[in-house]
């Protein structure tokens, strides 16, 4: 098996439970760091590609031209059929790449949040199994694309969908209590914009994070099923 690539765009949003799941199943990564410089992967010699969060809105190309580098990414992964997971703002970029559009939202979503699987999401086996809440935090949304699959929803925004071989996951199945923690720091004053009390928060995502795990290592799973089933083509 090739590797798989890792698209980290900020040091604060690594892989978390995402690494735990490719370490336990010793998957081969190439992390890929735009924050340090790093160049896109070669789409010819990775059998899959992830593209994890960061604090800049996926309409932000201007002042973070990797976005447009990745957005071209995307559309080459789906034009090849190369499976292709986008969390949060790898998400947005998704959309914004396949011709939907990311914005800002008013209020931001955050928390664990409960989703709701649409007709289709069912059908769908990246969500095969699927269980709520997850861990959410988030400012912007997207719209679906032209020719997407909306998946999911929570009670505010669309939450996952699907484009050929790429799928996008606005909440954060990789988040460990560590992760948050620094985001926290980071920003924790704006969760009370949204009646969030940040160490609640803190506090319910360590309590239940071998649930938080398990959920996320059976979406993670399901997305590698795609992504062995594009190995064995030998594409």
């Amino acid at each position: 098996m090739r590797p798989i690539a890792v698209i980290q765009n900020e040091e604060s949003v690594p892989p978390g439970w995402l690494g735990v799941s490719l370490s336990m199943r010793s998957v081969p990564v190439e992390m890929v760091k735009t924050y340090r410089g790093d160049a896109m992967p070669d789409l010819r010699e990775v059998d899959g590609a992830v593209i994890l969060g960061g604090h800049m809105g996926a309409y932000e190309d201007r002042a973070y031209p990797f976005l447009v580098e990745e957005k071209a990414l995307v559309r080459a992964a789906v034009r090849r059929g190369v499976p292709l997971l986008g969390i949060c703002l790898g998400c947005q970029i998704v959309a914004e790449a396949m011709g939907g559009r990311a914005y800002r939202v008013d209020p931001q979503e955050a928390g664990l949040v409960d989703l709701r699987v649409t007709e289709a999401g069912r059908r769908d086996p990246i969500l095969g199994g699927f269980e709520s809440p997850m861990a959410s935090w988030h400012h912007d949304s997207w719209d679906l694309p032209p020719g997407g699959a909306l998946l999911a929803v929570s009670d505010r925004y669309p939450q996952v969908f699907r484009i050929g071989s790429a799928v996008g996951v606005q909440f954060h199945p990789e988040v460990t209590p560590e992760i948050l923690e620094t985001w926290i720091s980071r920003d924790g004053d704006s969760l009370h914009e949204v009646g969030i009390d940040p160490g609640r928060f803190l506090g319910a995502v360590e309590a239940t994070q071998e649930n938080l795990r398990i959920r996320a290592d059976r979406l993670f799973a399901a997305w590698l099923a795609e992504v062995a089933e594009f190995a064995e083509k030998g594409t």
